[in-house]
């Protein structure tokens, strides 16, 4: 249709553990997107550093937020940067609520996040 905005991307999450991917998941819908070792979560993972359940992307305002704590390590980019998540803990720009740091994503981000021997990947993509 004409005048109508049909390019909003969706988020791509893929799971790797044990350099096994085990689950790649489309969000058509904006969601908070959990990990753990719960079987209530999105992505049912189990590492030690990982809690029971752990909010890794919030929604705030229509947009996906990042949440990491200081168990996990990668790389996301953000705005055209990439940062690390050991220098994002260090910037202090960037809020830290309790044990966990949140960062605004945008959908050109994307992004590893690694905990344990499991690692999440993640991309913004034109939905198929």
């Amino acid at each position: 249709m004409a005048g109508r905005n049909t390019t909003t991307k969706i988020l791509r999450v893929g799971v790797i553990q044990n350099g096994t991917i085990i689950e790649e998941r489309l969000f058509r819908k904006r969601e908070t997107v959990t990990i753990g070792s719960s079987f209530r979560n999105t992505f049912c993972v189990s590492a030690p550093q990982i809690p029971g359940s752990f909010n890794l992307f919030d929604v705030k305002g229509g947009n996906y937020l990042l949440n990491f704590d200081s168990s996990m390590a990668g790389r996301i980019s953000v705005s055209g940067s990439v940062h690390t998540l050991d220098a994002l803990r260090k910037n202090k720009k960037i809020p830290q609520k309790g044990k966990f740091w949140t960062i605004s994503l945008d959908e050109k981000s994307r992004g590893k996040v690694e905990v344990g021997d499991v690692i999440l990947l993640f991309q913004f993509i034109t939905p198929p």
